[in-house]
């Protein structure tokens, strides 16, 4: 186990917050090994369903007359646990199912709760030592996730992952440099990008994936920069 020292509110205290740090209550880090290979699957909760009124109204504009407003859809809300949810807004895939990120304590980073479209109950993902799981990325029915070993971040692949959140295996390895590494392509599939050396200077370059992750382009030079400046 390894001790954190956090404040009252539940954030993290800097190492040299002297006699503060050791007053405040204290998260103890599991650091034992993984008992899988990959990231940890559980039951995920179902959120509550509340039905909502409208009324519409018809404009009377001129080729409007047959357009029929669809019904409107039931609310669903759910709360996260504790005062840990910085981990970016949902994430939605093309058939609705959505993804929300949240952190448990400074130990337990990057959980990821699924929510089918029709309002049944998910699974939640969770990191372990011997993968963790960042960067989520909606596809036309499920998700990709990037993970990495965290003993060896630069070791990084994309794992598949249902509307559920069930694991659909590994995909292939990908790059661990760029925060982000992968963007929808309007005309289907995805633009992959990664970060390489390029002489004295790193790249960034970009390919065109299908929706299976395939490359169908070869590599393109997008930009260089020496430090932060990018040129």
């Amino acid at each position: 186990m390894v001790d954190l020292p956090v404040s009252e509110v539940g954030t993290p205290l800097p190492p040299d917050a002297g006699t503060a740090a050791d007053a405040a209550p204290r998260i103890q880090c599991e650091t034992s090994a993984a008992p899988d290979g990959g990231p940890s699957f559980s039951a995920g909760p179902t959120p509550s369903s509340a039905s909502i009124s409208a009324a519409w109204t018809t404009t009377g504009a001129t080729g409007c007359e047959d357009l029929v407003p669809a019904g409107v859809p039931t609310r669903r809300s759910w709360t996260a646990p504790d005062t840990y949810c910085y981990e970016g807004p949902p994430v939605v895939d093309g058939q609705g199912d959505l993804a929300f990120g949240y952190d448990e304590n400074p130990c337990a980073v990057g959980i990821q709760a699924f929510f089918p479209a029709d309002g049944s109950a998910g699974l939640i993902m969770r990191p372990t030592r011997a993968e963790q799981p960042r960067g989520l990325i909606g596809r036309v029915e499920g998700f990709f996730v990037r993970a990495y070993d965290p003993s060896s971040p630069s070791d990084a692949w994309a794992r598949a992952l249902g509307p559920d959140g069930r694991d659909e295996g590994i995909v292939r390895p990908v790059d661990s440099s760029a925060d982000e590494w992968l963007w929808p392509d309007p005309r289907g599939g995805f633009v992959e990008g990664r970060v390489v050396p390029r002489g004295d200077m790193l790249g960034f370059d970009v390919r065109w994936v299908d929706a299976r992750l395939n490359a169908h382009t070869s590599w393109h030079p997008v930009l260089s920069w020496t430090g932060w400046n990018f040129t």
